[in-house]
């Protein structure tokens, strides 16, 4: 459900397989990782941002010099249809 309603909303990175799972991988363009993530936080989504233990590989895709990492969003059984929608209009609110 995530990453099909990031797939609607323009500038988004979607880094992964293309089918829904507990976590989502993406950036801005425009945006660093890590200003995505407190613009989220202010909004009560906590997410984390940053390179995720794999510098060199960031570094190799070209994402630690665009972005500074990526952002991720992870996600639980107790996790909430309404709580995706809310994550997806606050991200692009942010646009």
């Amino acid at each position: 459900m995530l990453i099909d309603g990031l797939r609607k909303i323009k500038d988004i990175e979607i880094y992964g397989p293309d089918d829904d799972r507990g976590t989502v991988t993406f950036n801005i363009k425009g945006w660093r990782s890590h200003d995505v993530s407190l613009a989220l936080d202010e909004k009560n989504i906590l997410t984390r941002a940053g390179h995720h233990c794999c510098i060199p590989f960031m570094k190799f895709l070209g994402i630690h010099e665009k972005y500074g990492g990526n952002v991720r969003i992870s996600f639980h059984y107790y996790n909430t249809e309404e709580e995706v929608k809310k994550i997806i209009e606050a991200i692009g609110e942010l646009l």
